[in-house]
């Protein structure tokens, strides 16, 4: 009671022994207005080239303080200029865009913005939009898309370049029997590793193992090995040699984990674990 009563009291008297002002004082104190000098500075940078940011800095302001000066000056620095200049220019490309028929998303598609922000420029400039075309792709453009996919596009860029969307691009690559470069690519990779997994099952190896030695799954290595007839097995048809025990033990010797002996030498973690069990200290 006594110590919080000389508190209050020092509170009070503004005075807490040898200590200055409470907090209370110091939180409440108000900084020193700005005069019109440094108002004028900063405006004067901002028209001068600088961005707010540099202006603030060049003149001893905060940021904010440097913006709310520009804007009730009705200045605008050179970064927002810029910015601005850009965004009308984008916008513009789009309204032409749909202006000439293109939908909406199809316009954003090509231009590089959100579907919702072309739909919102159209609005604000009464541009008659649709989110889907109305008209029917023509043969003109199917032939374009084609021609981009053939050449070595994906159907997502030959989307952007024909101003189609890119379900339109899959579809009409599709029916032409046409693929593009990404798939094509994964169906190799995928066609490689589905003939590397039956040769290792054929040579005795288990489905399951041979799944995690060329990194695909279990439930996809037993579908490539049904639809290549193979009969259903789940392990291994034959025991793990004394051959295949001592490369597991020279590859962890080597330096490698006991998982990656395993995935190297085509069996179980848990084999090699167990096998290399007496190297451990």
């Amino acid at each position: 009671m006594k110590v919080r009563d000389e508190v209050a009291r020092a509170a009070k008297t503004g005075a807490a022994g040898d200590e200055a002002a409470p907090p209370s004082r110091v939180w409440t104190k108000r900084v020193h207005k700005l005069g019109d000098d440094v108002r004028d500075e900063v405006v004067k940078a901002v028209e001068s080239g600088m961005s707010c940011r540099q202006a603030a800095a060049h003149c001893g302001v905060s940021l904010a303080s440097a913006i709310r000066f520009a804007k009730t000056a009705g200045v605008t620095d050179a970064r927002a200029k810029a910015k601005k200049k850009a965004g009308d220019k984008l916008r513009a490309k789009v309204l032409k865009a749909i202006g000439g028929g293109m939908s909406c998303n199809q316009a954003a598609l090509r231009h590089g913005v959100s579907p919702k922000t072309a739909l919102d420029w159209a609005k604000a400039a009464g541009v008659p939009y649709t989110h889907a075309s109305v008209k029917r792709i023509g043969d003109e453009i199917r032939a374009k898309v084609l021609k981009a996919v053939e050449g070595g596009m994906t159907c997502r860029q030959a989307a952007a370049q024909c101003g189609v969307s890119h379900a339109s691009a899959i579809r009409i690559a599709k029916a032409a029997g046409v693929t593009d470069a990404r798939a094509k690519a994964k169906r190799k990779a995928r066609d490689k590793a589905r003939d590397k997994v039956l040769k290792a099952i054929q040579g005795g190896m288990s489905r399951k193992k041979a799944a995690a030695l060329h990194g695909v799954g279990s439930e996809i290595a037993r579908e490539w090995a049904k639809s290549a007839g193979f009969p259903p097995s789940q392990t291994s048809s034959k025991r793990i040699g004394d051959e295949i025990r001592a490369k597991v033990l020279k590859a962890v010797e080597g330096g490698m984990s006991c998982r990656q002996a395993a995935l190297h030498c085509g069996v179980s973690p848990a084999s090699a674990i167990r096998w290399t069990k007496h190297l451990r200290p």
